[in-house]
């Protein structure tokens, strides 16, 4: 436009000359003046090629008050002295604001009179001067249209520019879509809300495809109104598949029927506040979860057994709405598993039930990494899912319970459908496993070692894994032999007295001592006949009476029952029934006297033929005035209720001497002869 301006300025400069060579010295004045504003019209046009449009107008709009003075005086021409301020008040317009509007539609109304002055001296002057003012005012005047349009053009492309910018500047995603749904015109931040690199991937496309779960209708009208209204928030699918969680203003264009030209909307980023929103209901929702949990679990309490504490564990699990099955499951060490106690609602199910072997292989495997859930329906053709499928179950929850380190068990937790995500409940179900480990672990470990004990004392037993050997019994002074106590020597080399505890421990001193008891019989055989065999037993094996009875009756020898008394007896009259029912060939004996209260007891109760001193009271005796006088005692007790007292461990001359000058008169040690095979312990 600036350099219209100067070819505008150069022509009526060059016009002036041309007059002025008629003899007309103002003309010539004038025409030197415009040819000065057409420099300034240059220099004007430069500034605004290098960006500094308010420099370049006002410089001109100067530049044409001062010609239009120059005009006015010199030239005395009207139209020029009121054309030319109009040009540097359209240029400097949109620059000036308030009353320098006023000032310019002053300038407008003299220009129009300006303009119609000059049609009044056409209508009366001389041709050709006439001509010639015409042409330079109708050139001015056309200047000062030209501005004026160009500046209202200019000025309406400004402002549609600026709000160009103010769209594609603004955060929020904007968009509009035609009465079908499909986008027409998006800005630049939707573009970059939904990960796009160009609006082209936006425009013709369905709004409806932009959503990632779109209601059924496959119309937007229909989403905006199943939405709620015309503001509310939905997800959106961004390019790469990710989704993102929009706030959306929409409004309808409505034609004069009513009807839908066009959709506007604004688009907001709310994936962060709702994330905050969700965690903050999740935050809620576990403290009330916790609660329950904490209430659930102070109701819980050691049962009269470990399936009734299993089963109160499993009551306050199952039943709700996300958990409709729990059980406790018994790992057994290498013995599979079994249903401790399982419950759906208030109904008990399959408690006491096994597992299939590679069930309870692969459970016991998974369980050493931890936590884990199963999808049921995916796994129902496999043994052990099949029937979690059949109880209806789609998928569960599996924590281990360990006892000091060492698994024992499983807490299982079950879903009737696939939501929730059982994995959120991980948490949750492992507090009940800790609690779980602390009400049943240690009891359930101690089962699995008694398991491990019966197992390993099966197996000694079928096995064979032990052999009898015997110790003679002999008289003190003379060294005769009196009897063989019948002892067991086990093949793992474990200590005889720890082997019988842990018989006891698991329950199965019947069995080892019967198979001890039976070796020992039958490998009596080379022992002379007129000697007795002192067995050792336990009051459970005495009142058990078989396999005893039995094995007594087979064999020919007088029989010596040596009872401990680290073993109580509850009934001292069922062990004296017990005994006498078995023969008069066998005797009693009890052991240990003096390594503890009981052994009293048990002589005074039980009347034994014979009552074995302990080792702890004979080792070095001989330099023991005190366990002298105790053993001294111990003569006189016995004489007074009708015993023999064996002293037990004796192993040199000196204890041999010393003991029979205290009275004892028989005796068993290594003195003696050392534990061995009979045909070793007879020669």
């Amino acid at each position: 436009m600036y350099l219209l301006l100067v070819t505008f300025a150069a022509l009526a400069a060059l016009l002036q000359f041309w007059q002025a060579t008629l003899g007309d010295p103002a003309a010539m004045t004038t025409g030197l003046l415009v040819l000065a504003v057409g420099g300034v019209a240059a220099i004007a046009a430069l500034l605004a090629s290098r960006g500094r449009e308010r420099a370049a107008a006002l410089s001109i709009a100067g530049a044409m008050v001062v010609m239009a003075v120059g005009v006015s005086l010199v030239h005395q021409d009207p139209a020029l002295a009121v054309t030319l301020p109009i040009i540097g008040f359209v240029l400097a317009l949109p620059y000036v604001h308030g009353r320098w509007l006023i000032l310019f539609a002053v300038a407008v109304v003299l220009a129009i009179g300006a303009v119609g002055r000059m049609s009044a001296i056409a209508r009366a002057g001389p041709a050709g001067e006439l001509s010639l003012d015409i042409i330079i005012g109708v050139l001015m005047s056309a200047t000062v249209l030209m501005l004026f349009t160009w500046r209202l053009v200019r000025g309406r492309e400004e402002i549609a520019e600026r709000m160009t910018q103010f769209v594609e500047g603004v955060p929020l995603g904007m968009f509009k879509a035609d009465a079908a749904g499909q986008l027409i015109e998006v800005n630049g931040a939707m573009v970059r809300l939904l990960g796009y690199t160009d609006r082209s991937w936006l425009l013709g496309r369905a709004a409806l495809d932009l959503m990632a779960n779109p209601p059924p209708g496959g119309a937007l009208a229909g989403a905006l109104e199943e939405r709620g209204a015309q503001v509310g928030e939905l997800e959106l699918r961004r390019a790469d598949e990710s989704t993102v969680w929009v706030r959306y203003h929409i409004r309808t264009q409505l034609d004069a029927a009513g009807g839908i030209v066009a959709y506007e909307g604004a688009l907001e980023d709310v994936s962060a506040d709702r994330v905050a929103r969700e965690a903050t209901a999740r935050l809620a929702a576990w403290k009330q979860d916790r609660t329950e949990i904490l209430d659930k679990l102070r109701r819980l309490a050691p049962g009269a057994t470990l399936e009734d504490t299993a089963d109160a564990i499993c009551v306050e699990i199952a039943g709700g709405d996300e958990l409709a099955y729990a059980a406790v499951l018994e790992l057994h060490n290498g013995r599979g598993a079994t249903v401790l106690a399982d419950r759906t609602g208030n109904r008990r199910l399959t408690a006491g039930m096994p597992l299939a072997q590679r069930f309870a292989a692969e459970l016991r495997r998974r369980a050493s990494d931890g936590p884990w859930v199963e999808d049921v329906l995916a796994r129902r053709s496999e043994p052990g899912f099949r029937r979690l499928a059949g109880a209806g179950l789609c998928q569960i929850a599996l924590v281990p319970i360990e006892a000091s380190g060492e698994l024992v068990g499983l807490l299982m937790a079950g879903s009737a459908n696939t939501e929730p995500d059982l994995r959120e409940r991980l948490h949750t179900l492992g507090e009940f496993a800790t609690h779980a480990a602390a009400l049943i672990g240690p009891a359930l470990k101690g089962r699995h070692k008694r398991e491990e004990l019966r197992d390993r004392i099966r197996d000694t037993i079928e096995q064979g894994a032990f052999v009898p050997v015997f110790q003679p019994i002999v008289d003190l002074e003379s060294a005769a032999v009196l009897g063989y106590e019948a002892l067991t020597r086990f093949s793992d080399g474990t200590p005889p007295d720890r082997m019988f505890a842990d018989a006891a421990t698991c329950g199965m001193s019947v069995e080892l001592e019967s198979a001890t008891i039976a070796a020992a019989l039958g490998a009596a055989g080379p022992l002379p006949a007129n000697r007795f065999i002192d067995v050792n037993v336990s009051p459970e094996m005495v009142l058990a009476e078989e396999p005893l009875r039995t094995h007594l009756r087979q064999r020919g020898f007088n029989i010596v029952l040596e009872i401990t008394e680290h073993v109580a007896i509850d009934d001292y009259g069922e062990i004296r029934a017990a005994i006498a029912s078995l023969g008069d060939n066998v005797q009693l004996a009890v052991d240990d006297a003096g390594a503890g209260f009981a052994s009293l007891r048990h002589i005074t109760e039980l009347r034994p033929q014979f009552v074995k001193l302990d080792r702890s009271m004979i080792k070095e005796i001989d330099g023991d005035l005190i366990r002298q006088a105790l053993i001294t005692g111990m003569v006189h007790f016995a004489d007074s209720v009708g015993s023999m007292l064996i002293a037990e461990g004796v192993e040199t001359e000196e204890e041999r001497w010393t003991l029979l000058g205290l009275g004892v008169k028989s005796a068993q040690g290594y003195l003696f002869g050392r534990p061995t095979s009979a045909e070793l312990v007879r020669k």
